[in-house]
């Protein structure tokens, strides 16, 4: 049972990171092609401000989200492994 916790947790973990990474790729090819199509500079500015705080915001959920996993792990995946069953 302490080995299937520890793949669902790594395989919890796995996804966060996987979406974090696509989530900052995305960002980042936002802010580098965002320059042709805003007018003003201030625009594009604020559009980057936006998008790194939207990003440093998202992260921040996501390491609270994999504390929690890992605090709680036994609690949460035992009661996961027992409603399957």
């Amino acid at each position: 049972m302490e080995s299937q916790m520890g793949k669902k947790y790594l395989m919890d973990k796995a996804a966060i990171i996987f979406a974090l990474i696509v989530l900052w790729t995305v960002l980042i090819f936002v802010m580098l092609n965002i320059e042709g199509i805003t007018p003003t500079k201030s625009l594009k500015l604020t559009i980057f401000a936006i998008g790194i705080l939207m990003g440093i915001f998202a992260t921040a959920a996501s390491i609270a989200v994999l504390i929690h996993l890992k605090k709680n792990k036994k609690i949460l995946y035992i009661t996961e492994m027992n409603a399957k069953k």
